[in-house]
């Protein structure tokens, strides 16, 4: 099984998550960051997991964009969701 976890990061944290995350799966896993993410890198795997940060609850933008550019092809694929949640807080 090919296994494409598609992230994005501010911080690594995420990323970091994705590397943990990936050597407990016991299948070809590929880490690719959403900017270098293509409509192919969904085609090509049998599962995708999908992973970001939300800070204050609000999802990064170019995540969105992507799903919201590849929805239909994500819809046809066992999918995954990883959400790291921050929050700022300024005091």
């Amino acid at each position: 099984m090919k296994i494409g976890i598609i992230y994005t990061t501010l911080n690594k944290s995420t990323k970091k998550s994705c590397e943990i995350l990936s050597d407990k799966i016991n299948a070809d896993v590929q880490l690719i960051p959403v900017e270098k993410a293509k409509t192919e890198c969904i085609l090509k795997y049998n599962f995708i997991i999908i992973a970001g940060s939300a800070i204050n609850a609000k999802v990064q933008r170019n995540l969105k964009l992507y799903i919201s550019h590849n929805i239909k092809n994500l819809k046809e694929k066992p999918l995954g969701l990883i959400i790291n949640c921050e929050e700022n807080i300024d005091r």
